[in-house]
């Protein structure tokens, strides 16, 4: 099945937006870094940290991904393991790349409604 670009923005969008609501319901915030590890600092720049508010993890993640190939998403829970989540915006229905083994049980939802797509 084909869609259009803007189509398939919109499938981008609900597919992240499922994942990072599931992420937040479940106790989770969210660190996104906004550069790569800068290897002479020693310290990451960080554009959200523990971040639990969607609209502003959403918009920041969608603009990360205008910039870089990949976007790694974090979460944190004070209680349950850390888990990442890379995404490839403009990689459609593939548009989560590769993620950590401790994410699969919040990855259950999303992976439901891309199954619906596909």
């Amino acid at each position: 099945m084909s869609f259009s670009p803007k189509i398939m923005e919109r499938v981008e969008r609900f597919f992240v937006r499922r994942l990072v609501l599931d992420a937040i319901h479940a106790g989770y915030s969210v660190t996104l870094d906004d550069v790569e590890y800068d290897s002479n600092s020693g310290e990451d720049d960080y554009r959200l940290m523990g971040e639990r508010n969607i609209r502003k993890i959403l918009r920041n993640i969608f603009q990360l991904g205008q910039y870089y190939q990949a976007v790694r998403v974090e979460f944190e829970h004070p209680i349950e393991d850390a888990f990442w989540v890379v995404l490839i915006i403009g990689n459609g229905l593939d548009v989560i790349s590769d993620y950590s083994t401790n994410a699969v049980s919040i990855l259950d939802g999303v992976n439901k409604l891309m199954e619906e797509y596909a």
